[in-house]
């Protein structure tokens, strides 16, 4: 399975929330849910502009974990 919480530690860091990253970032609310809370599917489109925003590679994002 798939654990965002590499972008949540990030977030922390830098003191942003994801109603920062809806804004600025432009991902809605259901990938935002979804990042919070490692529920279900993220297109490669939402980890791109999050990607791009943050300024980080996709493993500074995403990481995989086993089962």
């Amino acid at each position: 399975m798939f654990t965002y919480q590499p972008l949540r530690d990030l977030m922390k860091e830098r003191n942003l929330s994801f109603q920062h990253l809806r804004k600025f970032a432009k991902i809605d609310s259901v990938a935002a849910v979804k990042l919070n809370n490692d529920d279900g599917y993220v297109s490669m489109h939402v980890l791109d502009k999050l990607c791009t925003y943050l300024s980080v590679s996709i493993d500074q994002i995403v990481e995989h974990v086993e089962d």
